[in-house]
């Protein structure tokens, strides 16, 4: 299974921030069968005025991880400009 995270926001640096910290604490108790890459600009870096950064994980076992996507978002309080999102099994890495 494959999760893509996506952050956006209409200030470059704070959607970068924000996604960079969530990473941070969703890799402190990740599921141990789960891979990750580096937190990286979208594709299509800037769409209707916002700044888009991404951020993909791949497990075998889907429910462990969102069980912990969950619970590590339920813990943060994001700034009111920023849009976190995630995509499970994405067809599109746009």
């Amino acid at each position: 299974h494959v999760v893509l995270i996506g952050c956006r926001s209409r200030q470059q640096t704070l959607a970068e921030f924000t996604l960079h910290s969530f990473a941070t604490r969703v890799r402190e108790k990740l599921p141990a069968e789960t891979q990750y890459g580096e937190v990286c600009p979208s594709p299509l870096t800037k769409a209707h005025g916002q700044y888009r950064f991404q951020w993909l994980l791949r497990s075998t076992r889907l429910r462990p991880l969102l069980a912990h996507i969950q619970s590590v978002l339920s813990t943060m309080t994001l700034p009111e400009d920023v849009m976190l999102t995630w995509d499970v099994d994405a067809m599109s890495l746009l």
